[in-house]
């Protein structure tokens, strides 16, 4: 027999009839102070809220939870990096993603800097 249908007639009825399809309950898990712990599907033991398929996603961390509703988490400082004179770790000077040997010709050097939105 070399056609799949034919194959699941034969079985007892069409894949529609024996296909059980089943929703996931999508949950977003947190601690008493209200941070996100973890997204899963799973049962697990703790407090957690449902959450819809674009939040789960998401999976963010920068949320709490009260009263089993999510808050967004404004933070008033961000971080990024910039370049530096003052030899730290070497960097490879086309990727800061790589960090290179200190005797690596012509490496580079970044800092950490954090910046503060005015409030």
């Amino acid at each position: 027999m070399t056609n799949f249908w034919q194959a699941l007639e034969n079985l007892g009825g069409t894949a529609m009839e024996s296909a059980v399809i089943q929703e996931l309950e999508r949950r977003l898990y947190y601690d008493k102070n209200g941070d996100v712990i973890t997204y899963t599907t799973e049962d697990l033991d703790g407090e957690y809220i449902v959450v819809d398929q674009s939040t789960y996603q998401q999976a963010r961390t920068d949320l709490k939870i009260k009263d089993e509703k999510i808050i967004r988490i404004t933070r008033g400082s961000s971080w990024k990096i910039k370049p530096n004179k003052i030899k730290s770790i070497p960097i490879h000077p086309k990727d800061v993603s790589i960090v290179v040997n200190s005797k690596y010709e012509n490496p580079s050097y970044w800092q950490v800097v954090t910046t503060h939105e005015a409030e």
